[in-house]
């Protein structure tokens, strides 16, 4: 979530872990395993420096997270970056010779 990037101290905390789940369309999140797993982790400039604009441009969301998955855009990125569940027309030539 954007409320646990410190940008002036270039920290994120971390806090909670998404479940994976939804319970009345709300995303569930639970609390990290052991007390030692909720620190605040440094990052370098560069990454800051990429969220800044990240934050910027990227599209709205409801709960305020930073990367929040949508179902047709999870998509599109899979194929950008060449990334195939059995890709059927590969297979059906192999077949053929």
């Amino acid at each position: 979530m954007w409320r646990d990037m410190n940008f002036e101290q270039k920290e994120i905390a971390i806090r909670r872990n998404w479940s994976g789940r939804y319970r009345d369309g709300e995303p569930v999140f639970w609390t990290p395993k052991s007390r030692h797993s909720i620190r605040k982790v440094r990052i370098p400039d560069e990454l800051c420096l990429a969220l800044k604009k990240w934050k910027l441009q990227c599209p709205p969301s409801k709960w305020n997270l930073m990367f929040q998955r949508q179902t047709a855009g999870h998509r599109i990125e899979r194929q950008r970056a060449g990334v195939r569940r059995g890709d059927k027309k590969s297979k059906r030539e192999g077949h053929r010779e």
